[in-house]
């Protein structure tokens, strides 16, 4: 990936999401209503080379983030008050669960370029961003994970309550 661009492989993964979300309602396993307006031409052609050479690919997506979804409801039943998502991409749980506007806070953590993209896609198709939404972009090839906590502090992050 060049350095100076959002992440390809983030795109596709939005792109998976957008296909499971065009399914009929009673087939899909959720919906992500802002998954096509994230990705663009280089994350389809990605997600495209994926499903040719890997054909259960779009299946393993749209599993994986109905099972994350699942889990991240549950842990807020059970009383997570903060959930970090390392590695967010083009994730877009923090708009899309209601369950996470109650309250809980979210720390999404990724590189500068990525971050910085999303941001903006976001702000265009919602306007505002969440005040539960905090991004972290931090370059893990450079700083250390003190670095990461000491970001984590900063942005907001409380170590006494219950995280996920």
């Amino acid at each position: 990936m060049d350095k100076k661009q959002a992440s390809i492989t983030a795109k596709s993964i939005a792109a998976f999401r957008a296909l499971e979300t065009e399914k009929p309602e009673n087939e899909r396993l959720f919906s992500d209503p802002y998954a096509d307006e994230l990705t663009d031409k280089e994350g389809w052609k990605l997600a495209l080379k994926f499903t040719l050479c890997y054909p259960y690919m779009p299946k393993f997506i749209s599993v994986r983030t109905r099972y994350i979804d699942d889990f991240v409801k549950e842990s807020i039943h059970k009383g997570i008050q903060q959930l970090i998502i390392f590695g967010a991409g083009f994730d877009t749980r923090s708009i899309r669960l209601e369950e996470l506007k109650t309250g809980i806070q979210v720390f999404e953590i990724d590189e500068p370029y990525t971050s910085q993209e999303k941001q903006a896609k976001l702000l265009k198709i919602i306007g505002a961003l969440p005040k539960h939404l905090s991004f972290l972009p931090i370059d893990l090839t450079k700083y250390t994970l003190e670095d990461l906590k000491e970001r984590l502090l900063e942005g907001g992050y409380n170590p006494r309550q219950k995280a996920l």
